[in-house]
């Protein structure tokens, strides 16, 4: 008989509003500058006149831990490089390139996080409710695209690891006071995936372990909407397991087609998926 491998769990104690807020966090500073602030509706980047499109490459394990090992020289005091920390990295690093930013201008990179397992005690793998926190690095144009990618990943790595329970409570309290005071985010919600290029970390997903009478499934995709901003970068599982990811880039399609011909990127690729009416890429 089908058996649910994570039953729903709807009762998270530890997301509940506490009667003493705690809002003075690095947290709440950069969803309050992020998130709330008046560019974050005013001055997200226009799409391209055709429009944004998404692409999906694949990574086998080997590529991804051929990468890891590259950037292991890099200091990473807060523990090993994981396939999240290096494919953010990578893609943080072509699309500046595509985007032909200055070198002087400020490198942001957004990253939503599941923070179901951040937490202590960690919450179960079924638990059903927004469980998505973010933060976000950010750097000069120049650092982030003429470094190493060691650079670039150890900013990610950090960011992720600084991530604990006190972080992603005090972000619960600010939600709830901005609930209570009917205003800032609450009152106008600014776009969360995607005004600044965002990576998301969507790799623990079980989605591949899901048993249909034909078998398992054979490619997932997920699509995240409205289309606006700078960008999105998806990291998921892969059908192939263990360092395996596939991941779905949406970027206005200029800068797609660009971001396809990235000579580091097909390197690593095992091969890219992209809608019938581009132009096929593959390395492999």
């Amino acid at each position: 008989a089908a058996q649910i491998l994570h039953p729903p769990f709807y009762h998270a104690s530890n997301l509940k509003p506490r009667s003493v807020l705690n809002t003075a966090t690095e947290s709440v500073a950069y969803y309050a500058s992020t998130f709330c602030s008046k560019s974050s509706h005013n001055e997200l980047e226009s799409a391209a006149a055709d429009g944004y499109e998404t692409v999906t490459f694949k990574f086998s394990h080997d590529s991804v831990e051929e990468c890891i090992s590259e950037v292991q020289g890099g200091c990473n005091q807060y523990g090993p490089t994981s396939p999240f920390d290096v494919l953010s990295a990578l893609f943080w690093v072509a699309i500046l390139k595509v985007k032909r930013k200055s070198n002087s201008e400020e490198a942001k990179l957004s990253l939503a996080l599941d923070s179901r397992k951040l937490q202590i005690p960690p919450l179960p793998h079924g638990y059903v409710g927004n469980a998505q926190i973010f933060t976000g690095v950010s750097s000069s144009v120049k650092d982030v695209t003429s470094k190493d990618l060691s650079y670039a990943s150890r900013l990610v790595n950090e960011a992720v690891k600084l991530i604990d329970t006190a972080e992603i409570n005090s972000v619960v309290d600010w939600l709830q006071e901005q609930e209570t005071e009917g205003g800032g985010l609450c009152s106008k919600p600014g776009l969360f995936y995607g005004r600044e290029l965002t990576s998301c970390a969507f790799d623990n997903f079980f989605c591949y372990q899901v048993a249909f009478d034909s078998g398992k499934p054979a490619h997932v995709s997920y699509y995240l909407q409205p289309s606006e901003g700078e960008g999105l970068v998806v990291v998921l599982p892969s059908p192939d397991g263990n360092s395996s990811r596939n991941v779905m880039v949406t970027l206005p399609r200029e800068q797609i087609r660009q971001l396809c011909e990235d000579s580091t990127l097909l390197k690593h690729s095992c091969h890219i998926k992209i809608s019938p009416d581009m132009l096929q890429y593959g390395s492999a």
